[in-house]
């Protein structure tokens, strides 16, 4: 795909400038942990038939599968691990990270609507309601995935 970039808004990938004059750039897919396996999940989520869960869901609406996509793009850097993705009766989404001591649940409403959710196997819990700053489910992923925020400043 040929794109110019704008100053405002990361790429989905790498960016490497085509030599003058074209003025053109050439923006690669994006290489996180899982990317194909979740653009396959929510192509498939957006083609289900109406009905699907035995009543009347429609399929994941496009705008909150392709916000989606862009979010986890974002936060799946933190991880190394996918998540599980599944569909909502009113063309929502739920993306889920699960072990056996903490689950992590991302519900993409419709764009820049998120319901993020973090609970514990003792019983504690968070919510958050998210539009576009995600670097708290950045940090929990980070937590899921046992790099904490201690090790990170010490790295760096």
């Amino acid at each position: 795909m040929i794109s110019s970039v704008s100053a405002t808004r990361q790429p989905l990938g790498d960016v490497i400038p085509l030599t003058p004059p074209e003025q053109k750039y050439l923006v690669t897919q994006p290489s996180w942990p899982g990317y194909d396996v979740v653009l396959r999940r929510l192509e498939y989520l957006t083609k289900l038939p109406w009905g699907w869960n035995g009543y009347r869901a429609g399929p994941v609406s496009f705008a909150a599968a392709n916000f989606a996509l862009e979010m986890l793009r974002t936060v799946c850097t933190a991880t190394p691990s996918a998540p599980q993705i599944v569909p909502g009766p009113n063309g929502d989404l739920q993306a889920e990270w699960h072990n056996g001591t903490v689950s992590i649940e991302l519900h993409v409403l419709a764009p820049n609507r998120v319901h993020a959710s973090r609970e514990f196997a003792s019983g504690d819990a968070e919510d958050l309601e998210l539009t576009t700053d995600f670097s708290a489910v950045v940090d929990w992923l980070r937590e899921y995935s046992g790099i904490s925020s201690a090790a990170r400043s010490a790295a760096a």
